[in-house]
């Protein structure tokens, strides 16, 4: 979904309502993407950065620039990193998050960690009926 991200809310409408271009071009560093996803059954909206794209370790690093996630942490980052397990033998996805909370009573973020899980799957699902 590197090439176009707009198209998760056609395959995974569930977990991802929509996603539009704020700024910037589709998949280069620095755009900003407007994401409303369903977290823990809300739906949210936040502007989500590109911040870096490494093609050779087939990995990107997501920032929210703003959104409602921005009123517990002071920084987030979303690291998603492609690992193919062999020849036709498909790929494996690791997410990291990177967060620094606001304050020592706000819990870890779960909740976004669940809904990276969650696009995985239904990316995952949407593919093997394809």
């Amino acid at each position: 979904m590197l090439c176009k991200p707009n198209l998760l809310a056609k395959t995974v409408p569930n977990v991802v309502k929509d996603i539009q271009l704020v700024s910037g071009e589709w998949n280069t560093k620095g755009s900003v993407n407007q994401w409303k996803t369903y977290v823990s059954g809300k739906l949210e909206t936040t502007n989500v950065a590109m911040e870096d794209i490494d093609v050779m370790n087939k990995s990107i690093t997501y920032k929210p620039v703003d959104g409602e996630c921005l009123n517990y942490y002071n920084t987030i980052k979303d690291i998603m990193q492609v690992k193919p397990k062999g020849t036709n033998q498909g790929s494996l996805v690791k997410w990291t998050l990177e967060y620094e909370t606001k304050n020592d009573g706000v819990p870890p973020p779960n909740q976004y960690l669940e809904l990276l899980d969650n696009v995985t799957k239904a990316v995952d699902a949407y593919l093997l009926n394809a």
